[in-house]
């Protein structure tokens, strides 16, 4: 019985294994909850920060309000675990890491450097063609 569950596992595995994700994501909004902790706001700063994927390149770069701020690390976890990367080919602002929970929609899960200053952890995100 053991011997069974094992090459069952092992079968199971190696299925998954042999799955691969394509994103086709030309832009990656970040959803900006203005008053996450529901208390009365003096002041909002209107600012929009998204991602834009370029597929030529396999690179990925961070706009805020329409300007260009650099070039990023881009990693998609997709709902099976697999990964895309989007890698900067000029010097990084810092890498972010999405994982989805559905096909178009997700958070941030990690970040460094740079991209700290404009995103949070937790933040929702919507992959838009």
């Amino acid at each position: 019985m053991k011997k069974l569950f094992k090459f069952l596992v092992i079968v199971f595995m190696f299925v998954i294994l042999l799955g691969t994700i394509e994103v086709n994501a030309a832009k990656i909004t970040i959803v900006k909850d203005d008053n996450p902790d529901r208390v009365s706001v003096l002041s909002i700063l209107d600012k929009e920060i998204y991602l834009e994927i370029n597929n030529e390149n396999n690179s990925c770069y961070i706009y805020e309000n329409s300007i260009c701020l650099g070039q990023c690390d881009l990693i998609i976890i997709d709902m099976n675990g697999h990964l895309t990367n989007f890698t900067s080919e000029q010097n990084s602002l810092g890498y972010v890491i999405i994982r989805l929970y559905d096909e178009t929609e997700g958070n941030i899960i990690d970040l460094s450097d740079s991209m700290e200053n404009y995103l949070n952890i937790d933040q929702s995100v919507i992959l838009e063609n």
